[in-house]
């Protein structure tokens, strides 16, 4: 949410490409208004191009999805911060193989994420083992978790053995991305 420390974080999910345009188009599209996008990359899973934006208001949020985005052939589901894991919050940086995770929560979808804070302070290593999460507004999903190994098969470990063993998660929805040259990362925090 919107305070004196910072913007609005928006998460975008767009499962589907506009006719005529390749993901690549749209992700060089999208990533070429760095004021407003601090990451956005192709993704395997239930959205095509994902997408991490700032806004300083609602208003303004509004205005970018509907202009800029639609016009670079996003049409999405957008998701708002509501609170930030005290680790990190998700797509800040990451290793090569990336998961982003939304997750339904069975109850307090803030005592989840503080369980996953808890579950994860002693695992996250900024270039082995990344993890960032974030109670976000969403259609079927209250917290987005960003999980990020060397590999393939240790991402898929974490989430199989570290994450799903969280008590509060009522459901998943895996995403994955091999981010180097893949990714467009702007602002400040590009990692």
């Amino acid at each position: 949410m919107q305070s004196a420390e910072g913007p609005i974080v928006h998460h975008v999910f767009s499962q589907t490409i506009e006719a005529g345009r390749s993901i690549r188009q749209v992700v060089e599209s999208v990533g070429a208004n760095r004021d407003q996008v601090k990451f956005v990359a192709h993704f395997i899973g239930s959205f095509a191009v994902y997408t991490r934006m700032e806004s300083r208001s609602l208003e303004d949020a509004q205005t970018f999805i509907a202009g800029p985005l639609w016009d670079a052939g996003v049409h999405s589901e957008t998701s708002t911060e509501l609170k930030v894991s005290s680790i990190r919050g998700p797509k800040r940086a990451s290793p090569p193989y990336c998961a982003l995770v939304r997750v339904r929560a069975a109850g307090s979808p803030f005592d989840l994420l503080d369980a996953l804070d808890e579950a994860f302070k002693d695992k996250f290593d900024e270039n082995t083992y990344w993890y960032g999460a974030a109670v976000v507004s969403g259609r079927g999903f209250d917290v987005l978790v960003d999980l990020g190994r060397p590999s393939f098969e240790e991402l898929w470990t974490a989430i199989a053995h570290d994450l799903l063993t969280v008590e509060g998660i009522g459901g998943t929805d895996s995403s994955f991305a091999y981010l180097p040259g893949n990714a467009i990362r702007g602002g400040e925090d590009a990692g």
